[in-house]
């Protein structure tokens, strides 16, 4: 069975826009392709020759935002300590929404995702890390014990 898979996209996150158009003709926005191919090529790379996982699967999105240069020293070290997390745009959801990317290349289809969290922080390095593992199933634990154990 394939380990997990680690993919990192430089950068802020960018928020997953709605589609454009009218009707039947829908079309993503510019942007949002942009960053859809981005996504898609680092998850080439960081999947090398594997092939798309099949089965559930568990999925760990954290996103990394910039501190604002305009900050007080105070704001800048909650931000940095963790006592102040990102409620700004985009959306956790999405965030989430670049599964849709991933399709094909880490996965058959995002519908494979039983178990999915989005998290958002601040740091110096501005990106978007995933993680996407096999999920745990019910009744598949095995227990492991190391070391010494004395009585």
């Amino acid at each position: 069975m394939k380990s997990e898979i680690k993919i990192v996209i430089p950068g802020p996150p960018v928020a997953w826009q709605r589609t454009g158009g009218s009707g039947n003709r829908r079309f993503k926005k510019p942007q949002t392709r942009a960053y859809e191919e981005l996504i898609a090529w680092h998850a080439r790379i960081a999947m090398g020759w594997r092939t798309p996982f099949t089965g559930p699967l568990e999925m760990v999105i954290t996103s990394y935002f910039p501190f604002q240069k305009s900050w007080s020293k105070k704001k800048l070290e909650a931000a940095k300590s963790g006592t102040m997390r990102p409620t700004v745009k985009p959306d956790w959801d999405n965030i989430g929404k670049v599964t849709d990317a991933l399709n094909g290349i880490v996965w058959e289809d995002d519908k494979q995702v039983v178990d999915g969290r989005v998290i958002k922080y601040y740091d110096r390095g501005p990106r978007l890390e995933i993680v996407v593992r096999p999920a745990f199933i019910p009744g598949t634990e095995v227990l492991v014990m190391t070391g010494d154990r004395k009585p």
